[in-house]
């Protein structure tokens, strides 16, 4: 999921790293003894994005918040933009000139893991949304070391309305799958997040799911572990959803067996170790992304102190 190896595949990378953000359809890994490597977040990376609603109204004001992990502490960069689509091209980018792009947020080595941002949904959709949800907002959040991004650092000079730099940027901004290809393998993570629009009410319309994570018996996940230390983690899920739904499993140290654990059947409550690393650590940070399978995404963490074993 995350290390491609093809050359083919290589300017694929940065947005592959974030399954869940993207709400791809992706088949559930087989079963396997030991830390699976795709669950350890080693390497910057926009691990979720989140959004008040995944469907929305025409005219609804949207926030959104990413969360960045940035495991070795070498400081970032971030930004998030919305492209608004009914065709091939963004509206933003028509509706600038190559002044600021709406929706447009960047900040240069932010304190925090989370960042904000949010968006409008153009009034004027409801000349012709109607109750069947459409796929017209994308909204991207591209996470940098210092300098490794052009997009980025445009944004970050705020560029004049007008100015080649600001035509620059709209450019880069308009086409993110080209701008893949121009970026480095390594201190680069790119996340898409998809939302509709609809003239469904909240009651009706997909929203983001409930789910619970807890060890046998219902118990919650404990404070500490011992060095290898192996706990079984169950996961389930409340509310409607689809044979795509599924919890996405990250940890900082040590891991999980698998990547993913499906949640498409209510009757199912799955089970996957995690393992604790093999040197004790004062702080392991394991992160728990649910997907419904129809849009909703919600976040959930835990964090614990690994022991030396006696």
């Amino acid at each position: 999921m995350t290390h491609a190896q093809l050359p083919l595949l290589r300017p694929l990378r940065p947005l592959l790293r974030l399954l869940p953000a993207l709400i791809l359809a992706a088949g559930l890994s087989a079963c396997n003894s030991g830390p699976n490597e795709e669950t350890l977040v080693d390497e910057l990376r926009v691990l979720a994005t989140l959004s008040t609603t995944p469907e929305a109204q025409p005219g609804e004001r949207v926030d959104l918040e990413a969360f960045v992990v940035d495991p070795k502490g070498e400081s970032y960069d971030v930004m998030s933009w919305v492209c608004t689509t009914t065709g091939e091209d963004c509206l933003e980018a028509a509706a600038t000139g190559g002044g600021a792009w709406d929706g447009l947020r960047a900040e240069a080595s932010p304190a925090q893991p989370w960042f904000s941002s949010s968006l409008q949904v153009p009034p004027f959709f409801a000349e012709f949304v109607t109750e069947e949800p459409l796929p017209l907002i994308f909204h991207y959040t591209l996470a940098c070391l210092p300098g490794r991004c052009a997009a980025l650092e445009l944004a970050l000079a705020e560029p004049a309305a007008g100015s080649p730099e600001a035509e620059q940027l709209a450019a880069l901004l308009a086409d993110p799958t080209e701008m893949m290809t121009t970026l480095p393998m390594q201190g680069v993570s790119l996340a898409l997040r998809r939302l509709t629009v609809s003239t469904r009410a909240p009651g009706e319309r997909v929203d983001n799911p409930t789910f619970s994570v807890t060890t046998e018996g219902g118990a919650p996940l404990p404070a500490e572990l011992t060095t290898g230390e192996e706990l079984g983690i169950l996961f389930s899920m409340e509310g409607p959803r689809d044979e795509d739904a599924a919890v996405w499993l990250y940890t900082d140290k040590g891991g999980f067996r698998d990547p993913n654990a499906g949640l498409a059947d209510p009757d199912e409550v799955p089970k996957v170790p995690y393992y604790a690393p093999d040197k004790a650590q004062e702080l392991v940070n394991l992160w728990f992304i649910a997907v419904n399978g129809d849009g909703g995404v919600s976040f959930g963490s835990h964090a614990l102190r690994v022991n030396e074993a006696e």
